[in-house]
């Protein structure tokens, strides 16, 4: 909501730059984009991915932003208006997913080009969100969307891991001095 309802100001010009560097890099016109934080609260590391998910709507980009962070019971107020969350997906076969998808109309709460799915109730299991059915969600998505943002939770978390492999790109958010090294070369090598 900030991002829409702001004027011109230096960080929504810093959340264009990082929108226009992340389009450039892409290799397709599809775009899945995992957020993944170190060192960084969930609050930030949420507003961010939000910022840019609105910074990609905004340009007539029909986006769906997916809360898949479970480590944080902090959650966006916009969050409130969501199509439909990951804990109605987890259960539910290609058709109902389909279903789910194509009963969420093009017009979103803060943005017409913004589809809001939340990530449900925090006692996910891993497996579950690894396993097919939100495999298919965020294929559904790619073929629907044209850029799909995943906020994921810390570096290392077995829910961001079991996320990152259906991801064409990852936004590393990270703090100095509190980040370390190490932890930027695991993430690198898996």
């Amino acid at each position: 909501a900030w991002y829409i309802k702001s004027g011109s100001n230096k960080r929504k010009e810093a959340i264009q730059l990082m929108r226009s560097t992340i389009r450039a890099r892409a290799r397709s016109d599809e775009l899945v984009l995992a957020v993944v934080r170190s060192g960084v609260g969930a609050h930030d590391s949420h507003t961010l991915g939000v910022d840019l998910a609105s910074a990609f709507a905004s340009t007539s980009v029909e986006t769906a932003l997916i809360d898949a962070s479970f480590d944080s019971a902090w959650r966006q107020p916009e969050f409130r208006h969501h199509a439909f969350s990951l804990q109605e997906v987890v259960g539910s076969d290609e058709e109902a997913v389909n279903a789910l998808v194509d009963g969420t109309s093009g017009d979103g709460p803060l943005h017409d080009d913004l589809m809001i799915i939340s990530a449900g109730e925090p006692d996910m299991a891993v497996d579950v969100l690894a396993g097919p059915a939100v495999s298919h969600l965020i294929d559904v998505l790619r073929e629907t969307r044209d850029v799909v943002v995943v906020l994921c939770d810390e570096v290392g978390a077995a829910t961001t891991q079991g996320l990152l492999d259906r991801c064409d790109m990852v936004l590393f958010v990270a703090r100095p001095g509190v980040t370390t090294t190490a932890s930027l070369l695991e993430l690198h090598d898996e």
